[in-house]
């Protein structure tokens, strides 16, 4: 195959599209300097995005690896190079799902293992059900949150917010009422807010900037700073102590060197 061939074709048949190379990344979901490679031949586009590419391009795979379009029609063999590629994609999902769907089995029995073994243990010890019901709670709140990552990767982020979000209160209060303890709920209503409005702006930021990650991770940093002095008033105002310490202005120094880290690696891409 012949790469700048190749880009040369990419390039005509995009301006043919009436699409910038901005435009086309978006739609493969990669950056605009990839597609710049591509046309300019000093890369080629991954494989799995070739029947992608193909498609919004108008052309075949067959035509698209030659670089040129077909001067006569040949409809098996084409057919038979996009089947390839369709199996190929297929079966790497399948695979994909596959190993995920056995985590989320593997998980779930671990998580059902330590909730037996603590009921087994707790009844044998007290003659009934006592600390148990902590591990318990714990456990299944757990479960609830992680297990869509598991089960779904990153397509499980949003579900995995979405329970956390609906879940954790009612955690903290089952909590409460479990101990006794009437601090326990004011002090885990602020954190919670607090972090659960962290979490869902670091979404957001990885969200809408697909295209510079580094610079949504730097955001990202500079955000848990704020969380980090929000969380660190509320605690000193609701039952004191110091503000800030020497491992709080350590790890402000920390975050703060990985920002500028993410900074100048994303103006330098």
């Amino acid at each position: 195959m012949d790469n700048k061939k190749i880009g040369q074709f990419i390039a005509e048949l995009r301006k043919e599209q009436r699409l910038t190379q901005r435009e086309l990344a978006e739609k493969l979901h990669v950056t605009d300097k990839a597609v710049s490679k591509w046309e300019r031949g000093l890369s080629y586009p991954d494989v799995s995005l070739l029947l992608a590419l193909a498609e919004i391009l108008g052309v075949t795979v067959g035509e698209l690896l030659n670089g040129e379009r077909a001067q006569t029609p040949q409809p098996e063999a084409e057919g038979v190079v996009d089947s390839v590629f369709h199996y190929a994609e297929e079966a790497s999902a399948s695979r994909l799902r596959g190993w995920q769907g056995l985590a989320a089995v593997l998980f779930s029995a671990s998580c059902l293992l330590a909730v037996l073994i603590c009921i087994i243990c707790d009844a044998a010890i007290n003659g009934s059900l006592s600390w148990s019901y902590y591990p318990l709670a714990s456990v299944a709140f757990g479960w609830g949150v992680i297990f869509p990552l598991v089960l779904k990767g990153r397509r499980g982020i949003v579900w995995s917010l979405l329970t956390l979000t609906v879940t954790i209160l009612p955690f903290f209060w089952l909590l409460k009422a479990l101990t006794g303890n009437p601090m326990l709920w004011p002090i885990a209503l602020r954190m919670s807010i607090l972090s659960l409005g962290y979490l869902w702006l670091v979404f957001l930021l990885f969200k809408f900037c697909k295209r510079r990650r580094l610079a949504a991770a730097g955001f990202s940093c500079l955000l848990g700073i704020v969380l980090f002095l929000f969380i660190n008033g509320s605690l000193s105002q609701m039952i004191g102590g110091v503000f800030l310490d020497i491992w709080d202005l350590l790890t402000f120094g920390v975050l703060a060197a990985s920002a500028l880290g993410c900074f100048l690696l994303e103006k330098r891409r």
